[in-house]
């Protein structure tokens, strides 16, 4: 009597516990058709210039995105990114390491394994980089159901910048370097 009880018990356990997987299953399903269909939307969004910069003799762009549920804070937050970004171009220096390793298993041709070992380390730094006199371009506002999606598009023009981009050297050391003079006299001028 007792094992029927026991059984019956675990049939409706079954029972509920299996509706109740099928109703979580649906539910997941419809969760990422949603999030199938935000993402569509926000890729549809996207302005040509945040995927393909603008290309100039005397400046250089930089793009940065930004979402929150308060438009200044978006605003303020794709700006950071796009300045971090063109701060990164202007004086990023990238140190980047790889190793490899490759070893054969075996002792004959139809039975060796070969075991590859392949390790890559990269840092990026940005160290104090002048990009004041950059200029808002572009600026792009989408909602997004309780947020807002924001796009800027930052143009950089500077006459120091055009000599070493026109110049053919590049040096962002050398440009750096004069910055940062320009600003130890500008504050010790400003004394």
């Amino acid at each position: 009597m007792i094992k029927r009880e026991i059984l019956a018990a675990a049939a409706v356990s079954l029972f509920v516990l299996g509706g109740c997987a099928s109703n979580s299953a649906k539910v997941a399903k419809a969760n990422y058709k949603q999030a199938v269909k935000s993402t569509k939307t926000v890729m549809k969004n996207i302005p040509d210039w945040y995927i393909e910069l603008p290309k100039d003799d005397i400046a250089v762009f930089s793009a940065g995105s930004a979402t929150s549920p308060d438009l200044q804070m978006s605003v303020d937050v794709a700006v950071m990114n796009a300045k971090r970004t063109l701060a990164d171009r202007l004086n990023g220096k990238l140190r980047s390491q790889t190793k490899s390793y490759l070893s054969s298993v075996g002792n004959s041709a139809e039975n060796v394994n070969l075991l590859t070992n392949i390790e890559r380390t990269s840092k990026n730094l940005i160290a104090d980089t002048v990009v004041s006199g950059y200029t808002v371009d572009k600026t792009q506002i989408i909602q997004e159901g309780p947020r807002y999606r924001v796009y800027v598009l930052l143009k950089y023009n500077d006459a120091r910048l055009n000599v070493v981009l026109n110049s053919g050297q590049g040096n962002a050391e050398m440009l750096a370097s004069s910055s940062f003079d320009e600003l130890d006299s500008s504050v010790e001028g400003g004394q």
